[in-house]
């Protein structure tokens, strides 16, 4: 894309995910510098290893589609600019400790000198929102609470759904991530789950002893007798007292509804019923995925159009391209065929169904 890094990013102008992006990095320095003021080298490491781990698994994996679409528009160089941003300030931040892996990182990545010569980077104020990391940490929770129920329940994580009925976050910040849920739980839809009669109050009696003295007793009984009212802003009425919304958390008791799961405050439910179209759409993924690994094996590049055949005897397989052949075209960059190709330069039998298919890629003229 001939990308070049914006000499000072826009970070008002960028999306939720690339703000989030520039959020956790920002945070990171604020981590590790807090790490090492406190002589905490373990604290310092977990840090680093946290962002590398959600860099790789969560922020790359959903840029991939923005970045890998033709031309350079306003947002997708946003999110190179997000994307090299992280990068840079993860080598200069590791620097310290692991040396030499910074060293090749910041050399990759266009560094005129030795990262070790560089100054340790400055506090970018305008790079921060704490509001943002903490809806990120929140969602990728929530996600990872979706797969354990579909692991518990034995369901594919490709098996589309239809719904997910989602509890721990308010209404506006899943209206305001709820592509990105449903993609990421694959579901049809996403609503709010209504866990008011399954949740309990956990009081933070280190802070509210400190505050509240002998009132934590009166509290205590009212929060287990249910006598409490919450406030929109996140505040709750207990025995006359305001509470913070840092002085309590929220638990949800466990259940053994199948379906169900919920943990740190997070609740999420599944339908795991599973109609014909839904199956369908589950086989299309596991046949693109079987095409991807097929194009990985011929070598090609991530982008190289290719001429595609799908034969097979299987009773659902003309159904299946009826409906999503479209799909499957567009998602392994192919020219679909239902006749074999001429010279292939890669072939593959799957199972499908009923029957199997034979897969076969050559490259296009």
């Amino acid at each position: 894309d001939g990308f070049e890094p914006s000499p000072v990013p826009d970070f008002a102008a960028a999306s939720p995910l690339d703000r989030a992006l520039w959020s956790e990095t920002e945070q990171l320095r604020v981590d590790v510098e807090r790490a090492m003021e406190a002589l905490d080298f373990a604290g310092a490491y977990a840090a680093l290893e946290e962002l590398v781990t959600t860099l790789s698994t969560w922020y790359v994996r959903l840029a991939k589609p923005a970045l890998w679409r033709d031309g350079l528009d306003a947002s997708k160089r946003a999110t190179y600019d997000a994307l090299y941003g992280a990068l840079v300030q993860l080598a200069l931040v590791a620097a310290p400790f692991v040396p030499f892996l910074a060293e090749s990182v910041y050399a990759a990545l266009g560094g005129a000198r030795s990262v070790h010569l560089e100054d340790w980077p400055a506090p970018r104020p305008g790079a921060h929102d704490a509001t943002a990391v903490s809806e990120m940490r929140q969602l990728r929770a929530l996600v990872r609470l979706g797969r354990f129920v579909r692991e518990q329940a034995g369901v594919k994580h490709r098996q589309p759904l239809r719904v997910a009925r989602v509890a721990g976050l308010s209404a506006a910040v899943v209206e305001r991530h709820r592509e990105l849920l449903a993609s990421e739980l694959n579901v049809k839809a996403v609503e709010l789950l209504d866990v008011t009669a399954q949740r309990d109050v956990v009081l933070d009696y280190a802070k509210l002893g400190k505050r509240l003295r002998t009132q934590v007793k009166h509290v205590a009984a009212a929060v287990a007798a249910r006598e409490y009212r919450e406030d929109a802003d996140g505040s709750l009425e207990v025995a006359g007292v305001r509470l913070a919304a840092d002085e309590y958390t929220w638990r949800t008791q466990a259940t053994s509804e199948r379906g169900f799961s919920a943990r740190d405050g997070l609740a999420v439910a599944l339908d795991l019923s599973v109609d014909e179209a839904l199956l369908r759409e589950a086989t299309a993924r596991e046949l693109a995925r079987a095409v991807q690994d097929l194009r990985k094996r011929a070598r090609l590049r991530y982008g190289e159009h290719v001429r595609l055949s799908v034969v097979g005897d299987s009773r659902e397989l003309d159904g299946l391209l009826d409906v999503h052949g479209s799909w499957l075209a567009e998602q392994c960059a192919a020219t679909l065929s239902r006749e074999p190709v001429a010279d292939p330069t890669a072939v593959a039998v799957v199972e499908l169904g009923t029957g199997s298919a034979t897969l076969a890629l050559a490259r296009s003229a």
